[in-house]
């Protein structure tokens, strides 16, 4: 798609003023950018770039909270945009000791817990609310996951409900899939439910989708907003399928031995900042991604919502991966928890819904 250029500037320039900059007030809450003071130093990493809203977030809810838990007796330097390797790189230091701390997107999340993927089913949810009941009903069911591979869940964030995005076909139409061929970034599941909906996949690393879509190599994705509108791939966009395809949960780890560290009284702190720290992390970055698909709709890219024959189609013929993947990513008795969850949720939502 084409546009003038005066045009792209223009949307250029509120782009990053939304998204980019952060306000008066989140700029006076941000942590100094080091504490040679501290008593205690954790080293992160992440694949998620500095400036992208999320570690705008993490930088002005996280990091404060994190120093005020922790008597400003803790400075975390935080490795972003990949510094440190790939998601398995990190999971590798992690282990080794070498760091002790990441922030995972979604793609990271089901590396270094398997069992995280059962949140990413297509389809499983149709909203935040039932994101919300799941979490706060099965919070320490993956927290124990991640207890078994030396770590700690410090934090289930929100990645989004991540649209589908094409160069070329109005995908809200199922017909059309066969035409495509996506960009695989997200790993198997993401992979296995292109392939059901007809379409072809080439698998890329993260770092390497933008290259790929400005040279035509692909011409669909999954992705969350705010990371479309952080690599400014906007403008090569045509339709945007803001369907809930998949719920992409991210999540910051903590290895068990760098709390070991440090005083029982800060590990106690942390924990009744955790779920404040969590709420309004999730809020923010919920609202961001709106915000992004606004933008994205004000720049010129077509948003489609499929008919309700379309997106049954849409989910009749990606439901087969449920099992499919059920003991490859995730065991059977982790599935029927969740589902027995949402039924619960649902049906008292229903009632409700019908109480005059």
């Amino acid at each position: 798609m084409i546009f003038l250029n005066p045009l792209r500037f223009f949307a250029v320039l509120c782009l990053a003023i939304l998204f980019v900059a952060p306000s008066h007030s989140a700029r006076a809450q941000t942590p100094a950018a080091s504490n040679f003071n501290a008593e205690f130093v954790w080293h992160f990493a992440t694949i998620i770039p500095r400036d992208m809203q999320w570690g705008v977030q993490y930088r002005n809810v996280i990091l404060p909270a994190l120093q005020e838990a922790t008597n400003n007796n803790l400075w975390v330097k935080i490795y972003w945009n990949g510094i440190q390797g790939s998601d398995q790189e990190v999971i590798e230091k992690l282990n080794a000791g070498k760091l002790q701390g990441a922030g995972f997107d979604t793609r990271g999340t089901s590396l270094v817990c398997p069992e995280f993927s059962v949140l990413q089913l297509p389809f499983l949810f149709e909203n935040y609310a039932e994101v919300d009941f799941i979490r706060s009903k099965m919070w320490e069911s993956f927290e124990g996951f991640l207890a078994q591979r030396g770590l700690t869940l410090a934090l289930w964030l929100d990645q989004d409900f991540d649209q589908i995005y094409s160069t070329r076909w109005a995908l809200s139409e199922p017909g059309l899939f066969p035409r495509t061929t996506f960009l695989n970034w997200n790993g198997p599941l993401e992979k296995r439910v292109v392939e059901l909906l007809g379409g072809k996949t080439m698998p890329v690393a993260i770092n390497q989708v933008v290259g790929h879509v400005k040279r035509g190599d692909a011409d669909s994705g999954i992705a969350p907003a705010i990371w479309v509108v952080g690599a400014q791939l906007y403008g090569e966009l045509r339709y945007i399928v803001p369907v809930p395809i998949r719920y992409a949960p991210a999540a910051v780890v903590i290895a068990n031995p760098a709390w070991a560290m440090l005083p029982k009284s800060y590990y106690e702190d942390f924990l009744g900042y955790r779920k404040g720290m969590e709420t309004s992390m999730n809020l923010a970055i919920r609202q961001d991604n709106e915000k992004c698909l606004e933008a994205m709709a004000r720049y010129g890219c077509a948003i489609l919502n499929p008919p309700p024959t379309s997106l049954a189609a849409l989910k009749q013929r990606t439901r087969p991966v449920w099992q499919e993947m059920t003991g490859v990513l995730y065991p059977q008795n982790l599935l029927d928890e969740v589902m027995a969850h949402l039924e619960d949720f649902r049906s008292l939502a229903g009632k409700d819904a019908e109480t005059p």
